[in-house]
């Protein structure tokens, strides 16, 4: 069955996509990866860490993308992104 998209607005009526399951902010990401909102920013200007999925101003991760990342970082260490 195909996922609905449904697109709320915020205070400031900006559609954002935070209702699509497996689909997580920057912010979210950040927090469950355990980096701060700046590593990940810079990362992805860097073209390393998960791929984000830019709509609009805002980016959002995919969990399949962060678990993909993070399976390929295994055993890597502290090394950056």
């Amino acid at each position: 069955m195909p996922v609905k998209i449904t697109f709320a607005k915020s205070k400031k009526h900006k559609p954002y996509l935070a209702t699509v399951p497996d689909l997580l902010t920057r912010d979210e990401t950040a927090a469950y990866i355990g980096v701060c909102v700046g590593s990940l920013a810079h990362w992805s200007k860097a073209g390393k860490g998960p791929t984000p999925f830019i709509f609009g101003r805002r980016s959002y991760y995919h969990l399949t993308d962060i678990h993909a990342w993070m399976s390929g970082r295994a055993g890597k260490g502290r090394s950056k992104a």
